[in-house]
């Protein structure tokens, strides 16, 4: 539980209230370690093929509902790392579908001003969306900008796909954008070419391999 902040300036961080008095507070500690040994035990067979890469981003919402389903199920799996006394046995989890708002409601105004003469097919300037009265911002954008994800992604960057870290992947997959012109192509790699070279904390065997596969990517961009 985390007091939320009343939104005007200076506010203090968000501090998070103590459970120890808590009768439920050894099944608040159990989950949270067993929510972090989660990848452990994480199984899915999801395969997906034959799709292209610049087309991945559309399965987000696929892989949001396996990733949600999965988890509840893991846990559910591993009740004896979280109820080892079969205290809680009359409970489970249950993945609930997402609804509206799935945020907290706020401190400040929670009133909404819906456009008016909306009619189909608007054009691109016309204002069709609804608008908070007391928060315009960029809904989850507003999230990125208080720097309270930097230490996660920091940690996300880290995290290894196939012995490749995350933040490497990511670099190669918005070399190959929809629009991209051969010239940028080469511009990118070069560039994820020279980082890698720079990188003190691959394994040589590795960054050799990665290096062979950018040579590799190159060679096809000349022959198309």
């Amino acid at each position: 539980m985390v007091n939320v902040p009343d939104g005007s300036a200076g506010s203090a961080a968000p501090a998070r209230d103590l459970l120890d008095d808590w009768e439920h507070s050894r099944l608040h500690r159990d989950l949270r370690e067993a929510i972090a040994c989660l990848p452990m035990y994480f199984r899915t067979e999801t395969h997906v093929s034959g799709i292209m890469a610049t087309d991945l981003h559309t399965l987000n919402t696929v892989l949001g509902a396996t990733i949600e389903e999965q988890v509840v199920r893991t846990l559910n799996l591993v009740r004896n790392t979280w109820d080892p006394d079969e205290q809680y046995s009359s409970y489970s989890f249950v993945r609930q579908a997402q609804t509206f708002p799935d945020v907290r409601r706020t401190k400040q105004h929670t009133d909404i001003e819906a456009p008016e003469g909306v009619t189909p097919y608007p054009n691109k300037s016309h204002r069709i969306l609804d608008r908070p009265l007391a928060d315009d911002g960029g809904n989850f954008g507003r999230l990125a900008r208080t720097g309270m994800m930097d230490t996660y992604m920091r940690k996300l960057d880290d995290l290894q796909l196939c012995g490749i870290k995350t933040v490497y992947w990511r670099e190669f997959l918005k070399i190959f954008q929809e629009g991209t012109t051969d010239n940028q192509a080469h511009t990118a790699l070069e560039r994820l070419r020279r980082r890698v070279r720079k990188a003190q904390d691959i394994p040589p065997a590795k960054a050799h391999s990665t290096l062979a596969i950018i040579a590799e990517i190159e060679r096809l961009l000349d022959t198309n």
